[in-house]
């Protein structure tokens, strides 16, 4: 579980990196592919903590169940986590990650693209000119300043966004380990005191 959420905070931080283009590349559809990729993946990753927390609960509370047959109503409605707090725990954690499957599906099982959130901002032609006679600079290099401004404001956006996300969810996680722990103990020195 540790490595999803270095690999989550490492997503975040390529997208803020930046994105190198070929010689005659447009550099917008270049930003909006180095977006959609990151975002892509970063979903991905996210949305699939709710089924790593549900297979987590299945093997240290021993239920027993297959991998595959590991979801919400199965695992919560089992007697030894029903009514512990922690079926609450994995119904918010669901909730919090439920967002992106529909994303996550398009993007695994369709190839679809998965569009960020954010909206990736032009500089105006308006904007541009106005500038160019306010500051007597050509209109290649204003425009080159304010492309480079608004990048760097749709990456940083889109990285706060990714990070504000995974810390609710880490935390949410870190709920679910506390919870946890009890029930590793006493399973574990059961397990300790039985002959092999």
């Amino acid at each position: 579980m540790a490595t999803v959420f270095v690999r989550l905070d490492k997503v975040a931080d390529m997208t803020g990196r930046s994105v190198y283009r070929r010689k005659g590349e447009n550099k917008d559809e270049v930003l909006k592919e180095w977006m959609i990729y990151h975002y892509g993946f970063y979903v991905s990753i996210y949305q699939g903590v709710a089924d790593i927390a549900l297979i987590l609960v299945n093997q240290i509370l021993d239920l027993g169940y297959p991998v595959r047959t590991c979801n919400l109503p199965t695992v919560c409605g089992n007697d030894h986590v029903k009514g512990t707090g922690i079926d609450k725990t994995l119904q918010q954690i669901e909730e919090m990650t439920n967002k992106h499957r529909e994303s996550k599906n398009l993007l695994l099982h369709r190839g679809e693209e998965v569009i960020p959130p954010v909206e990736i901002i032009s500089p105006s032609v308006f904007a541009i000119q106005d500038l160019v006679k306010k500051m007597g600079l050509s209109e290649d290099i204003i425009t080159a300043y304010l492309n480079e401004f608004l990048a760097l404001k749709n990456k940083k956006q889109l990285m706060g966004k990714m990070l504000s996300e995974c810390g609710y969810l880490e935390i949410t996680v870190e709920r679910l380990f506390n919870e946890l722990l009890p029930h590793y103990v006493k399973i574990r020195s059961f397990y300790q005191q039985t002959p092999n």
